[in-house]
C-alpha cells in the first residue's frame, strides 16, 4: 500500500508520517529516495494506524510508537501509567510534566493485554498495586481489521488498474 493511502485511512497528512519515518519511529521503514513511492506492508501499515489514534487522544509520537508496538499481542489491550516512588513523593501539581521521550515510555507504563470488554475487570485487577484511576483501552483488534478491509480494496483497485 503507497504512503498516500495509509496517511488518507489513518487521517494524518503524508508530511506527517515521513517526519515519523525520518525519526525513525516507524519500525522497519527507512527513509527513502525523496520522491519515491513508499510501499507499506498491512503489517507497518496496521502499526501506523494505531500509533495515528494515540496521537489523536494526545500522546507524543514516540510515546504511541512504543505502545503500538504491542498491538499484534491482543485484541485489546489496556495501558495505566506505572506509579513510580518519586510521584508519591511529589505535590500533585508537579507530577507528570508531559514530557515524554521514547526512552521513558516502557518505564511509564504498565499493559495489560484481553480478549473482549466481558475481560475488562480481569484485566484490571492484574495490576500489582490494584486496578488503575486512569487508563486507556485500545481496540487493536478493530483498528487492524479496518486497515484490513482498506488495504484489501486498495490491493483490488491497483490490480484494476494494471489491466
Amino acid at each position: 500500500m503507497d504512503a498516500r493511502a495509509v496517511a488518507e485511512i489513518a487521517e494524518i497528512e503524508v508530511g506527517t508520517l515521513n517526519v515519523w519515518v525520518q525519526r525513525g519511529i516507524i519500525p522497519g521503514m527507512s527513509v527513502g529516495t525523496r520522491g519515491r513511492q513508499r510501499d507499506i506492508d498491512l503489517e507497518t501499515a496496521i502499526f501506523i494506524l494505531v500509533m495515528a489514534e494515540l496521537v489523536k487522544i494526545g500522546f507524543g509520537a514516540p510515546a504511541a510508537s512504543q505502545v503500538a508496538m504491542y498491538w499484534r499481542h491482543w485484541p485489546r489491550l489496556l495501558f495505566a501509567r506505572r506509579p513510580s516512588k518519586k510521584d508519591k513523593d511529589r505535590p500533585p501539581e508537579v507530577v507528570g510534566s508531559g514530557v515524554q521521550t521514547i526512552f521513558q515510555v516502557a518505564a511509564l507504563f504498565d499493559y495489560v493485554g484481553f480478549v473482549s470488554e466481558e475481560g475488562l475487570s480481569d484485566a484490571l485487577r492484574q495490576f500489582p498495586d490494584g486496578p488503575p484511576s486512569v487508563y486507556i483501552i485500545i481496540n487493536t483488534e478493530s483498528l487492524a481489521a479496518r486497515m484490513r478491509q482498506a488495504y484489501h480494496q486498495w490491493e483490488q483497485s491497483q490490480a484494476r488498474k494494471e489491466r
